[in-house]
């Protein structure tokens, strides 16, 4: 049995809805305490710095698990049903989270 994932998405699409990455750091911290989750980093090209920031800030670097390069687009949706939930920015990612049930 491994850890439960979670699709984790921090990268925002408007300026004013930056969450910090520490707080970010501190609920994935938690959530890996008291759950055994493991916050699969699902970002596009370029978007991976928003990811590093937040796992430098974290206590928990096991929480988190990011993949060498983006998943392809026909992937998204069957990865998501997977997770047992979304945990990110209100982007695209959030979206195809709420169409596969999460």
């Amino acid at each position: 049995p491994g850890a439960i994932p979670v699709a984790f998405s921090p990268v925002p699409r408007r300026p004013d809805k930056v969450w910090p990455p520490d707080r970010y750091a501190s609920v994935c911290d938690n959530w890996r305490e008291r759950a055994g989750f493991t916050f699969v980093a699902v970002v596009g090209p370029g978007e991976l710095h928003y990811v590093d920031r937040i796992v430098e800030r974290a206590a928990r670097k096991d929480a988190f698990a990011v993949l060498p390069a983006p998943l392809p687009f026909g992937a998204l949706t069957p990865f998501l049903r997977r997770c047992a939930f979304y945990f990110g920015q209100d982007n695209g990612i959030r979206h195809l989270a709420i169409a596969a049930g999460l």
